[in-house]
């Protein structure tokens, strides 16, 4: 009578499985499972030796009989095979071995108290051997007693992957509209047998930042495809759920199961990061800018800023206080010629010194990128004719960066030059220090004197007269301040 009513109630348990869908049967959000066997019954357990299965495999728990009494009452018992002859009852999914009956193999085409193997969620996986104990156990295929256990009695599943199958596995990197994040690596598809670890430490470049939260919105799951992957979302599981962890550094852990699996690596500016772009005025004396008697950094012209910042917000552009015309343009009434503006990228110019060029890869320089995640390089505007004729337009690189803005003396540039000579009380005393000042005599030298009562003088282009100094003997063994003013 025992005998049938479990073949009744098997079957009445293979006919409910036949007829829900197979993610029913074998996923919950997540399961929940069973309690450790007591008195005389089984529980075969698959998640304690596979921890990424503990929440999404459920353990399998069927009730004893008799305690102390042979469990090889019947033709099999819950799906397993019994030997009669020696009363041994072989371990779920296992095939008896007819040479050695202490030996088996797995067999995914038996049944577990009316489920299959797929109908578990091992579908994939296979068993490498059945244990005694989770800890202190050895290897068996089949139970390691006879009879019914008086205090509940479990096994071990240690599982390996079924080589014959695999799953996809795609990797890719997105980031926020607007935002181009350099040296990412391409988005890449491989497959994977269960169980393989699949870690990963995504780059994350200077000044940038992964915006995912956690392994569950890292990693989704697909039904498996080998025509249209990634196509149809599974959500029996989450990525929690299967073991997926990811720490404060956004490095992700886990194992492959048997679904294909997506990884995205999202990316946006880390506002907290920001980079230095400083502003220099380089005056040199000469055309080919060889002589430079003065490089100032410009006041206002330090700014401090995240990555992709737009500069030309900043409006920066030449300084007017010191020349707005280039060589083409320039008169003799511009002291200076401005030729042009220098940007300079720290970091990456410090790795091309260094040799490590490579290190260049994560760092914005120029152009790059397309369409929503383009970076638009730093740049001088050299349209003369522009009213932003200099102005630096552009995003902030995710490194430090100089603006170095070049000019030079201009050789046709003419000036006059006024002496005044005051006493140490701040009086003009010129008319009593000087006893010519202007005439028209070409013939005055142009050097200067080595004694007392020399005459210095330059000529003044607008009259033609020649404009020097005689100072007046008596006094040559006084102080004399002098006080020049150099007038445009």
């Amino acid at each position: 009578m025992k005998k049938i009513k479990r073949k009744i109630a098997s079957l009445l348990v293979g006919t409910m499985v036949l007829t829900q869908p197979a993610t029913l049967s074998a996923w919950g959000n997540p399961v929940t499972q069973p309690p450790a066997p007591t008195g005389s019954g089984f529980q075969f357990n698959f998640t304690e030796l596979n921890p990424s299965l503990k929440k999404i495999v459920k353990n399998v728990n069927i009730p004893g009989g008799t305690q102390n009494a042979l469990i090889d009452s019947g033709s099999d018992f819950y799906g397993m095979d019994v030997n009669h002859a020696n009363h041994y009852v072989y371990l779920p999914f296992v095939k008896p071995d007819t040479s050695n009956p202490d030996n088996g193999t797995f067999d995914n085409t038996k049944s577990l108290n009316g489920k299959n193997w797929d109908n578990i969620g091992l579908e994939g996986y296979a068993i490498e051997h059945w244990m005694n104990d989770k800890e202190n156990g050895f290897g068996l295929w089949r139970m390691d007693g006879l009879t019914y256990p008086s205090t509940g009695k479990t096994y071990y599943a240690k599982l390996k992957a079924d080589t014959s199958k695999n799953y996809n596995l795609k990797v890719q990197y997105t980031a926020n509209s607007g935002v181009y994040v350099p040296g990412l690596p391409p988005d890449s598809t491989t497959t994977k047998n269960v169980l393989e670890a699949i870690p990963q430490s995504p780059l994350v470049p200077d000044g940038y930042m992964i915006t995912n939260t956690g392994a569950d919105d890292t990693v989704k799951f697909f039904e498996h495809s080998t025509t249209t992957p990634f196509t149809t979302t599974f959500t029996g599981f989450t990525a929690g759920d299967a073991g997926f962890t990811m720490d404060n550094n956004k490095n992700l852990s886990g194992t492959m199961v048997n679904k294909d699996t997506k990884i995205t690596f999202n990316y946006s500016v880390n506002p907290n990061v920001k980079k230095s772009l400083q502003v220099v005025d380089e005056i040199y004396q000469d055309a080919a800018l060889t002589t430079l008697p003065n490089s100032r950094p410009r006041v206002g012209g330090f700014y401090y800023e995240p990555a992709l910042t737009d500069i030309g917000a900043k409006n920066i552009k030449l300084n007017e206080d010191i020349s707005k015309k280039d060589a083409a343009h320039a008169t003799s009434a511009d002291r200076y010629i401005f030729d042009g503006a220098v940007i300079s990228y720290i970091t990456s110019e410090k790795n091309i010194k260094d040799g490590n060029t490579a290190a260049n890869a994560t760092l914005l320089s120029g152009d790059a990128g397309s369409g929503a995640h383009a970076y638009d390089g730093l740049k001088v505007n050299t349209v003369y004719s522009s009213t932003d004729f200099g102005k630096i337009t552009g995003q902030m690189p995710n490194q430090d960066v100089n603006i170095t803005y070049k000019y030079h003396a201009n050789p046709a540039y003419a000036t006059t030059l006024t002496v005044r000579y005051m006493d140490d009380r701040g009086n003009d005393i010129t008319n009593l220090i000087v006893s010519e000042y202007e005439r028209t005599n070409g013939a005055l030298p142009t050097t200067s004197g080595t004694a007392n009562g020399s005459t210095y003088k330059e000529v003044d282009n607008s009259n033609g007269k020649a404009k020097y100094l005689k100072l007046r003997p008596d006094i040559m063994h006084h102080n004399i301040i002098f006080t020049f003013l150099y007038l445009k």
